[in-house]
């Protein structure tokens, strides 16, 4: 088994899971001693955690921008009202 099939799946990692995984990759790319075939094998396992990290902080971002529309809505046409926070 490959050292992507022991790894956690994907889907059940939360996104501090994820995160860290990521970090860890990035560290041994920098160091620079992996063989090809490990390096790209890594490299798509990262692009992965990354795109499931993104994913995820969008939603987020999402989900905060709705709570604090619910808390202090802004009316539009008045600007007074978009800083209030």
């Amino acid at each position: 088994m490959s050292r992507t099939g022991q790894a956690k799946a994907l889907e059940k990692m939360t996104f501090e899971e994820s995160f860290e995984e990521l970090e860890s990759l990035v560290e041994k790319f920098e160091e620079g001693q992996l063989p090809l075939s490990e390096w790209i094998e890594r490299l798509e396992r990262a692009m992965k955690l990354y795109r499931k990290c993104a994913d995820q902080l969008a939603d987020a971002e999402k989900k905060v921008s709705e709570i604090l529309e619910k808390i202090n809505p802004v009316e539009s046409g008045d600007p007074s009202q978009e800083n209030a926070l």
